[in-house]
């Protein structure tokens, strides 16, 4: 993994791992601040990282908001 693809996911596991909510255009905001990129991997999005995480139960949308928040405890 590259180094512009691992900020990417790092930035989006600490998220996960403060368990506070956050939203797609601060998650963007962070990652590119940081020097990453939107990707995690060749062809993995963030947008598709993070449906994978919600397909998992790690997380949940909430369109109200247009927030992510944890499910993990």
């Amino acid at each position: 993994m590259c180094r512009e693809h691992l900020i990417a996911k790092q930035i989006i596991d600490e998220k996960i791992k403060s368990q506070r909510p956050f939203s797609y255009k601060e998650i963007n905001g962070l990652i590119l601040e940081k020097g990453g990129i939107l990707r995690i991997s060749t062809g993995i999005t963030i947008g598709n990282y993070l449906t994978q995480l919600e397909d998992f139960g790690i997380i949940k949308f909430n369109p109200k908001k247009s927030r992510f928040t944890v499910n993990m405890k």
